[in-house]
C-alpha cells in the first residue's frame, strides 16, 4: 500500500489523489480486501486502476460507477505506459 518511490505508480491505496499531486497517476488493485481499497468510492477519478479481471468484477460490485478500470490478465507479460491517458 504504497506510493512507489520517484514514479507515478500507487499500489493499493486510493488516498493519493491526482489533487493533491501534480503528476498523473496510474493504481494498482492487487485484491479486494477492505485495506487494499481505502480511499476508493464509486466517484472514483483520481487516474486509471488496473487489476485483475476478477477483482474488476469485485471492484465493480462494491463501486459500480467506477469508470477508469483496466483489466491485467495474470500471468501475461504486459506492458503499461506511464503517460497513457
Amino acid at each position: 500500500m504504497v506510493l512507489i518511490h520517484k514514479t507515478n505508480i500507487v499500489v493499493d491505496e486510493f488516498t493519493y489523489k491526482k489533487d493533491v499531486l501534480s503528476n498523473i497517476m496510474i493504481y494498482f488493485l492487487t485484491h479486494m480486501h477492505s485495506d487494499h481499497y481505502k480511499g476508493l468510492t464509486s466517484h472514483w477519478n483520481a487516474g486509471p486502476l488496473y487489476c485483475s479481471p476478477l477483482t474488476r468484477t469485485l471492484i465493480l460490485n462494491e463501486f459500480p460507477d467506477i469508470q477508469d478500470i483496466r483489466t491485467i490478465t495474470l500471468n501475461t507479460p504486459t506492458k503499461i505506459y506511464l503517460n497513457e491517458k
